[in-house]
C-alpha cells in the first residue's frame, strides 16, 4: 500500500500546480508575469510563470500594499488600464490583482500590464476558467497532503507493530518492501528490492523450504496463509516473523500478485516461551516439573507402542534431606537440591528427562532404550551416582540417594502401572536403608499388599482392644528380686501373640504409629499403678518412645499429667530415647521438652548407649537418670575381652555420673557371671524373663513373695 501512495504523491508532484497555473494565465492574457498568492494567514505566493521569478521578493510587498479590484467590473477595463503604479522600472504599465476563492483558501492573481493593456473580453474568459482550474488544483494539493498524512501515519504504524508490507509480482517475480520490511531484517530502507530467493534464505533452515510451499500453495489456492517462523537478519540476528499473504487477482493497472505482511513477534514469542518455561519448570533447580514430566511420560509410552524400544521410569529420594535442612538450614537444603539436579542430569543421556516432581523427589525418564544392554548401561552409572557430597561453611556431609525404577513394557505399559512399581521399588530401598537403585520385582507388590494389610489389620486391632502391652522384668542383682519392667507393645491376634518386628509398618505410621504409642503407654501406666498400690517395692515402669512420638506436643505433656495425677507412690515412669532421636532436634525444642517433663517427675533413659557418637554429650545436656547397654555389647561378652572392657567403663561412667545402669540382651548365667564381676547390677533378658502379659507378670511377683528370688528361679528354671 505505501508502494501506490509514494506512486500517486510522485505522479502529483510532478509539476507545481500553481505554477502551471500561473504560466497559462500569462499566455491567456497576453499579459506581463502573472503570480499567484494566497492571502491568509499572510500573502505567500505559491505560484508564478517563467517571467515572475525575477519578481519574486517585490510581487508579495506589492500583494500587501494594492488592493484587489472586482472582478464584475473587469468588462469596463481597457486601455490603458488603470493600475497601481510599479516601484520599480519595466516594461509593464502597471499590476493588478484580481482576487478568487478555492478549496476554501483566499487567492490572488497579480498580473503585469504590458503597454498595450489587457483584452477585456480575454480577462472575463480567464476568470471563469480561472475559478474552475483553482478549484481542481485546490483540490489536488489537497490530496498531496492528505498523501503525505497518510505515508507519515503508515510509516508511523509500521515502526510502532514492527509490521513490514511486502508484495511479489506473479508473472515477473520481483519483489516490493516496505521501509519496515528492510528494517526488520536490518536492512537499509532504499536499497535495492530482493528477489525472492534472497527473501526466503533469510528464514532459518528448514523453515525456509518449509514457507517456500506454503507461499506457492496460497498463489495457487488463493487461501490465507498465517504462519510464524524464525529468521536471521542481514547483521546475524534471530528474530521470530509472522508471515500473512494472500493471492490478489489482476486489475486494469497491475497484474495478479502475491500480497501480504511480515510482523517481527520476537518479543511476544520471547514472553511466551518465558510463560511457558515458567509454567512448566522448577525455579530452583530449572529441571522440567510435574507437569512438564507428565506430558512427556505419557508421550514417551504413546510412541512406544509404535516400536519395539523399551521405556524406564526412574523415581529418586534424597535421603535425611529434613536432616539437612535442620542442621545445615534451608539454603544448605537447596544447594543440595541443585547439586543432585546436576548430577542426574549428567549421568543421564541428553535425549532423557530429569524432573523433580517433589520437594525432595525426582524423576528420571529414559525413553528410545533399543536393548536392554543401553538400558542396563544407563541403570548402572545412575547406581554409581547416588552418593553426593555436599560442603557448606566449611562442613561435609555425605548424602544418600536412593531410587526405584520400572520398564515398559516388562512391568506395564501404562502411567499408573509404571509409577506404582517404581515406587514400590524406591519403598524397597528406604524401607532397607539401602543407597541404591532397584528395579521393580513383581515380589515388591507382594509385600507392599502384605504392609497394606497388616496396616488395616492393625487399625481394627487397635480399635478392638487387642494392641496390649507386654512387661520384661528388669531384674536387681543385690536383692534377685524385679524391680522395675519395660513395656513392650504386643498385638493379640487370635492365639498369636505378635511382636513388635510383626507391625513394624504400623508402628513407623506418623498417625497410626502414634496412636498405638499412647494406647500402650496409656494401658501399661494404669496396670503397673494398679500393681503397685499392693506392693511396698514400687516397679519402676520404661516405656520406648520414638522420634515421631516425642515430635508430638501431646505425647510427653499427656504422660507427664499421668504421672502428677498417679503420684510417686504408684511407681516411676521412664521415658526411653535413642540418641538418633535427639540429633534430629537441631532447633532445641525436643530438649526443652523433655527437661519441661523431668521437672513433672518423669525419667528419661538413654537406650543402646554406646553406640551413637555424641552420647556423652547427651548426659551432660539433657536430664537423663539412666543408661541402657545395648544387647550388642552382650553378645559373646563371656569371651570377647574388648566387650569386657568396654562394659567395663561404660559402668564406671554411671557410676560416677551417678546414672543406673540396666544391661539388656542377658541370656545365660555366665553372661550373669561375667556382668557382676565387671560390677553390673540391674539386667534385663530372656535369661530371666520374656516380656509377658500383665496377668503372667503379677504370677511371677507373687512367686517372688515366696521369699524366692528371681535369680535362683531362673537358674532352676
Amino acid at each position: 500500500m505505501l508502494k501506490y501512495f509514494n506512486a500517486a504523491l510522485t505522479k502529483l508532484g510532478r509539476a507545481q500546480p500553481f505554477d502551471h497555473l500561473a504560466a497559462m494565465a500569462q499566455l491567456a492574457l497576453d499579459s506581463g508575469p502573472v503570480a499567484l498568492v494566497d492571502l491568509s494567514p499572510q500573502p505567500t505566493i505559491i505560484g508564478c510563470s517563467d517571467d515572475a521569478v525575477s519578481l519574486r521578493d517585490s510581487v508579495v510587498q506589492m500583494a500587501c500594499d494594492i488592493d484587489p479590484i472586482d472582478i464584475a467590473e473587469t468588462g469596463d477595463l481597457g486601455l490603458p488600464l488603470a493600475g497601481t503604479s510599479l516601484p520599480f522600472e519595466a516594461p509593464w504599465n502597471a499590476v493588478i490583482m484580481l482576487p478568487m476563492v478555492g478549496g476554501g483558501r483566499r487567492l490572488a492573481f497579480l498580473i503585469f500590464v504590458p503597454r498595450t493593456g489587457l483584452s477585456a473580453q480575454r480577462l472575463s474568459r480567464f476568470i471563469v476558467a480561472a475559478k474552475r482550474q483553482v478549484a481542481e488544483n485546490a483540490l489536488t494539493q489537497r490530496y498531496r497532503i492528505d498523501l503525505k498524512r497518510y505515508i507519515l501515519m503508515f510509516d508511523h504504524l509500521e515502526r510502532t507493530a514492527n509490521i513490514g508490507v511486502w508484495e511479489c509480482d506473479l508473472i515477473s517475480g520481483s519483489m516490493f518492501w516496505s521501509d519496515e520490511m528492510f528494517r526488520i531484517h536490518d536492512r537499509s530502507p532504499g536499497e535495492p528490492m530482493p528477489s525472492v530467493s534472497e527473501a526466503l534464505n533469510y528464514f532459518v533452515s528448514p523453515y525456509n523450504k518449509q514457507l517456500e510451499k506454503l507461499l506457492l500453495s496460497a498463489a495457487v489456492s488463493s487461501d490465507p496463509l498465517d504462519v510464524t517462523m524464525p529468521i536471521e537478519t542481514a547483521a546475524g540476528r534471530k528474530r521470530t516473523v509472522r508471515v500473512i499473504a494472500q493471492r490478489q487477482s489482476a486489475d486494469e493497472e497491475r497484474p495478479d500478485r502475491l500480497a501480504g505482511v511480515l510482523q517481527d513477534v520476537t518479543a511476544a514469542h520471547e514472553a511466551n516461551e518465558r510463560l511457558w518455561w515458567t509454567a512448566n519448570h522448577d525455579a530452583l533447580t530449572r529441571l522440567p516439573n510435574r507437569a512438564l514430566f507428565a506430558d512427556r511420560f505419557k508421550t514417551a509410552l504413546e510412541r512406544r507402542k509404535r516400536t519395539s524400544n523399551y521405556v524406564c521410569l526412574v523415581l529418586v529420594d534424597v535421603d535425611d534431606f529434613k536432616h539437612v535442612n535442620d542442621t545445615l538450614g534451608h539454603a544448605a537444603g537447596d544447594r543440595l537440591l541443585c547439586l543432585v539436579a546436576e548430577r542426574l542430569k549428567k549421568t543421564v543421556r541428553a535425549n532423557d528427562t530429569v524432573a523433580r516432581t517433589g520437594g525432595d523427589e525426582f524423576s528420571i525418564l529414559l525413553e528410545d532404550l533399543e536393548s536392554r544392554e543401553a538400558l542396563n548401561a544407563v541403570l548402572e552409572r545412575l547406581r554409581n551416582s547416588l552418593d553426593i557430597y555436599l560442603t557448606w561453611e566449611e562442613q561435609t556431609v555425605l548424602v544418600h540417594l536412593s531410587a526405584g525404577a520400572a520398564i515398559s513394557p516388562d512391568h506395564g505399559e501404562a502411567e499408573h502401572d509404571l509409577i506404582c512399581a517404581a515406587d514400590l521399588a524406591l519403598y524397597r530401598m528406604k524401607e532397607e536403608a539401602l543407597s541404591a537403585l532397584a528395579l521393580y520385582d513383581p515380589t515388591f507388590g507382594q509385600a507392599q499388599q502384605e504392609r497394606t494389610q497388616t496396616m488395616l489389620s492393625a487399625r481394627e486391632a487397635l480399635k478392638a482392644g487387642n494392641i496390649v502391652p507386654y512387661y520384661q522384668p528388669q531384674l536387681d542383682l543385690a536383692s534377685g528380686r524385679i524391680v522395675g519392667v519395660e513395656a513392650l507393645a504386643r498385638w493379640i491376634d487370635g492365639e498369636r501373640v505378635r511382636t513388635a518386628s510383626d507391625f513394624a509398618c504400623a508402628l513407623a505410621d506418623h498417625e497410626l504409629g502414634a496412636q498405638i504409642s499412647l494406647a500402650v503407654v496409656d494401658r501399661a501406666i494404669a496396670e503397673i499403678a494398679q500393681i503397685n498400690r499392693d506392693r511396698a517395692d514400687k516397679l519402676t515402669l520404661a516405656v520406648n518412645a520414638s522420634a515421631g512420638d516425642l515430635v508430638r506436643d501431646t505425647f510427653l505433656q499427656r504422660i507427664g499429667k499421668r504421672v502428677e495425677t498417679l503420684g510417686s507412690d504408684n511407681g516411676q515412669i521412664t521415658i526411653e530415647i535413642t540418641e538418633g532421636v535427639v540429633l534430629d532436634d537441631p532447633t532445641g525444642r525436643l530438649g526443652a521438652e523433655i527437661r519441661a517433663a523431668s521437672e513433672r517427675g518423669v525419667n528419661f533413659s538413654l537406650d543402646d548407649f554406646g553406640t551413637g557418637y555424641a552420647s556423652l554429650i547427651h548426659i551432660s545436656t539433657l536430664p537423663i537418670s539412666e543408661l541402657k547397654v545395648d544387647r550388642r555389647f552382650v553378645s559373646g561378652i563371656e569371651t570377647d575381652a574388648a566387650k569386657q572392657k568396654i562394659i567395663r567403663g561404660i559402668i564406671e561412667v554411671a557410676r560416677s555420673l551417678q546414672l543406673r545402669l540396666i544391661v539388656e540382651g542377658v541370656e545365660s548365667a555366665e553372661q550373669v557371671r561375667m556382668i557382676t564381676e565387671l560390677g553390673g547390677r540391674f539386667l534385663q533378658g530372656y535369661y530371666f524373663s520374656k516380656a509377658v502379659p500383665v496377668d503372667e507378670l503379677k504370677a511371677l511377683l507373687a512367686q517372688e513373695g515366696k521369699d524366692q528370688p528371681r535369680i535362683a528361679i531362673a537358674a532352676s528354671g
